[in-house]
Formats: C-alpha cells, sequence, structure tokens
C-alpha cells in the first residue's frame, strides 16, 4: 500500500513546557545538551539559556577555569564543557597522539641571556615580544595585535590570569634591558581586561607597575594573589626573595625575616630562599622548603597569613606577611600543583589546601595527595599554631619522575601528563621516555586517580623537552616554542591537539 506524503506528519513543535525542558538537561552532559538543539526551535531556544549553562557550570565533574561569573557569556562555558567533555571520554582509554598541529607566529630568537621571550594561556592565547613591542595573537581566530610597546628592549616575559568575580584579568611580567647587559634588570608588571571571553583578545594595559629589584620570574597565581618566586637570578647570578601581590588592591608584600618556633628546625640546616613550591589560598601564602636535620631530609611547612585588604598601604610602602602556623613534616616532599581550591569547615573554621607530590624511591614512583589542614587563628594572637599534614597515595608509576603536566579546577578535577625515566635520571639522551595520561577526582574526601597504558617517546617527540611546553588539559593541547630552531632565527610554535 503506498502511503501519501500528505500523511506524514511534518515536524512541530512538542508541547512541553520549558521548565522541563530545562530540568531533563540538567542530567545531560554538554555534547549532549548541543544536540537537543535539533529536536526544535523550543529545545534550541531553551538549550541556549545562559541560566542552564552555569548550572552545568557549577554542577560539571570536569576540569574547567573558575567560574561561573556573571561576565562569562553562555558561548564561553557552553565551548569550555564541551571541550572538556570531547577530551574525557578518550583521555585515559587511548595512546596519546597528535591529532592535528596549529602553527602559530614565528618568534625571532634573540642572543644570550634570554629567559622566555612568551608564554601561553587559555590554550590559545600566544604572547610574545620583539625587541620593545609586546605581542598577543588567537591561534583559533587569528586575531593578534599590538598590546604595549616599551622604550627599552623586552628580553623575556611570565603571563598568568585570574578570574576574578568582577573581571578576568590577565598580568604579564617584562624584563626590561639596558644595552649593554651588565646589571640586574628591572621587571616591569602589566595588568589587561580580556575583552572579549569568545574572540579572547585582550586590551589596553588598565595597570601597570615597577616592582623592586628583588622580583624575579616566574610569575604564578592562584586565589586573588601574584607570586614572583624567590631563589637565583638565572641571567644575573643574584639572590632573590619571593614576593606575593593582592591582585585587589596591587599592594607589594615581602615575607619576615626567617625565623620558626620549631626546635628540630632552630638546630638544623638553614637554607635561603629557593625556587620552591607556593601555594596561594584566599586567606594563606604556604611555602614549602626541604630541610636537613641529623640523618633524615624532611620539609619545612608554614603559612603566612594574607593581608587585610581594606589595610591598603601607600604606593610607596611594601607591606610584610605574618607567620601564624608550620610543622616540619617527616618525609621530604616534592610538590607538583596545587590541585583543589582552599576548602573551609564551617563547624571547625579550618582550612585544607591540598597539592599533588611526587616521591621517587628505587624503580618506582609515587604520586601523593596531600593535604595541609590550617587551624583558624585565634582572635588578636601571635602564637604559632600547629599544621597537620595527611597523604593519600594516587598512582604508583615504574619509572624515575621526569616532569609532570596538570590541569586542575578549583574544586578538585583535573587532567595531565606525566613523563618517567625508565633509567636513572641521567640517562642518556637517546633513551627513551614513558608517558601516561591521568585524569584526577580531588573533589572529595578521599582522591581517586585514572591512569592510561604507557606510550613510549622518542627523542625527537616535543614532550622529550618537558621544560619548554605548556599543557592546556582542558583543550588537550600542548604549547611548544623552543627546541626547533629554523636557520632563519626563529623559533616555531606549535600548538599540537591530543586525543
Amino acid at each position: 500500500m503506498q502511503i501519501s506524503s500528505k500523511t506524514i506528519p511534518t515536524k512541530s513543535a512538542i508541547p512541553v513546557p520549558d521548565e522541563i525542558i530545562f530540568y531533563i538537561s540538567h542530567f545531560l552532559n554538554p555534547r549532549e545538551v548541543v544536540q537537543l538543539r535539533l529536536v526544535s526551535r523550543q529545545f534550541s531556544s531553551v538549550t541556549r539559556d545562559a541560566r542552564l549553562w552555569r548550572a552545568l557550570y557549577i554542577n560539571s565533574r570536569l576540569p574547567r577555569p573558575p567560574g561561573p561569573f556573571l561576565w562569562q557569556s553562555a558561548h564561553f562555558l557552553e565551548r569550555v564543557l564541551s571541550h572538556s567533555t570531547r577530551i574525557s571520554q578518550t583521555w585515559t582509554s587511548q595512546p596519546i597522539s597528535v591529532v592535528s598541529c596549529v602553527r602559530g607566529p614565528r618568534i625571532p630568537t634573540k642572543p644570550s641571556p634570554v629567559s622566555t621571550p612568551s608564554d601561553f594561556l587559555f590554550g590559545r592565547l600566544f604572547i610574545w615580544c620583539e625587541s620593545e613591542q609586546l605581542f598577543a595573537q588567537d591561534l583559533e581566530t587569528g586575531v593578534g595585535r599590538l598590546l604595549w610597546e616599551s622604550t627599552e628592549p623586552i628580553s623575556s616575559l611570565s603571563a598568568c590570569s585570574l578570574k576574578l568575580p568582577d573581571a578576568e584579568r590577565v598580568f604579564i611580567a617584562l624584563r626590561l634591558v639596558d644595552e649593554p647587559i651588565s646589571r640586574r634588570t628591572p621587571i616591569k608588571l602589566l595588568e589587561f581586561s580580556l575583552q572579549d571571553d569568545v574572540r579572547l583578545m585582550l586590551g589596553p594595559p588598565t595597570f601597570q607597575m615597577d616592582l623592586p629589584a628583588c622580583a624575579n620570574f616566574p610569575l604564578s597565581a592562584s586565589a586573588h594573589f601574584l607570586y614572583f618566586d624567590g631563589g637565583s637570578d638565572r641571567i644575573f647570578g643574584h639572590l632573590c626573595e619571593p614576593i606575593v601581590i593582592d591582585a585587589r588592591t596591587m599592594t607589594i608584600y615581602k615575607f619576615p625575616t626567617f625565623s620558626s618556633h620549631l626546635d628540630t628546625v632552630i638546630h638544623g640546616e638553614l637554607r635561603p630562599w629557593w625556587p620552591g613550591f607556593t601555594l596561594l589560598s584566599g586567606e594563606y601564602i604556604v611555602v614549602f622548603r626541604p630541610w636537613q636535620i641529623p640523618d633524615a631530609a624532611v620539609t619545612l611547612i608554614q603559612a603566612f597569613a594574607a593581608p587585610d585588604p581594606s589595610a591598603h598601604l601607600s604606593d610607596a610602602d611594601i607591606g610584610q606577611l605574618r607567620l601564624t602556623h608550620e610543622v616540619l613534616a617527616e618525609r621530604s616532599y616534592a610538590p607538583t600543583h596545587h590541585i583543589r581550591g582552599a576548602v573551609l569547615d564551617p563547624t571547625t573554621g579550618e582550612i585544607t589546601i591540598r597539592f599533588l607530590s611526587a616521591d621517587t624511591r628505587g624503580v618506582e614512583t609515587r604520586y601523593l595527595c596531600v593535604d595541609i589542614q590550617i587551624p583558624p587563628i585565634i582572635s588578636e594572637s601571635t602564637d604559632i599554631l600547629p599544621m597537620f599534614v595527611n597523604t593519600q597515595e594516587l598512582l604508583v608509576l615504574s619509572g624515575h619522575h621526569r616532569a609532570i603536566f596538570l590541569d586542575a579546577s578549583n574544586d578538585g578535577h583535573g587532567r595531565g601528563i606525566v613523563t618517567l625515566c625508565t633509567s636513572e635520571p641521567s640517562r642518556p639522551a637517546d633513551d627513551p621516555l614513558v608517558l601516561y595520561k591521568f585524569s584526577i577526582d580531588a573533589s572529595g574526601e578521599h582522591c581517586t586517580a585514572v591512569v592510561s597504558e604507557p606510550s613510549k617517546l622518542e627523542p625527537e617527540d616535543v614532550l622529550q623537552y618537558a621544560a619548554h611546553c605548556i599543557f592546556d588539559g582542558i583543550r588537550g593541547r600542548i604549547c611548544h616554542n623552543r627546541g626547533a630552531q629554523s636557520r632563519s632565527g626563529f623559533y616555531d610554535l606549535m600548538v599540537l591537539n591530543l586525543n
């Protein structure tokens, strides 16, 4: 029997209230929500609602940037969640492979001493300097622009971003060089606002300041703080002390002269500031320092009180942090990443900060999830309080730890890559590295991890040069801009999209 085409029902709107569609969408992953738009105009309208994407963003268990904030568009939230969902489906189930490669701007090489003439943010915004000029380019849209121009040559830069409730801010630290290079040169800090979270381009500088001579690269950020590391300046050899900047007031703070109330530490070996690991939370700055006591290697962990933003100093003043807590951990920690934002216990007032640590012993490397528990400060007390350290074993892999890349959200969901040596760290250059992809759930009391099968890296692979790579776990990307210098005197920026 033939059926007339006139009897076939035509597509029409399903009589379902918008509230029901909105409710059902909460149980779907972001890519499934996008597919619902094909059902009808009604479904398409509901699934583009900014309120829906903010709710999905809050409840997501995927690695993602801080948010959602009112200034983040629904399109931005959708893109982030869709990218992260796609990567999560195959991240630990398939071996690593390069699915595509994007070539960015060509960076002119410079005579020694050159540190880092470029940096990479958001998995797509490339920032670099050429002589006295600072540039940025969005690798997805190809849009680029001159950001700033100096009166002196720029030798190196370091960039980071902070997502604050009012706006996204990008901070770029530049080292300016006098010619000839014969002395330690100043660092200028520039602040930019993100004009568009979709096209991802920076506006003109909204603030700039000269930093004290003791400031040193690299620049990092967390919560509402910027942090310049201490240690030895690798160009001029000067010993530098770390400094902290409150991004809300742009006030500079230094650490106090070293002191400790622990008898074991007082009789131990005092070491100067070194390029170590610092956790920045909303309330405390936690510093790890390796310590040597007779027959043991331990870690001194100290917490410093973050200043009250209302106690704003004058522009010429530099504030000082206050030591509030300390503990001597009975093992040598090698912290690698902050894997969850600070968690406040509403009952006890205790703050817990969580980080990842690598511990190589023999032929195995253990990756640990370490919690630092900081009791509340007693009002008007100047006593140094104890802290508590709890450790969970996360991964045990064969080999000597070489490098780790991790991208984690504030709620503890992370994605990363780790490389290990199959032989001693002083291995021959042609000895291949072993690579694992992994994902972490550090959102609850207990940390869990899923790890892929190992992949071997050959000497020509990009990840052999781990120190020159920048990892974007949201999109599964690695940005590599060093290592292969062309004869024309340029470095080629390569962005590798992994499966």
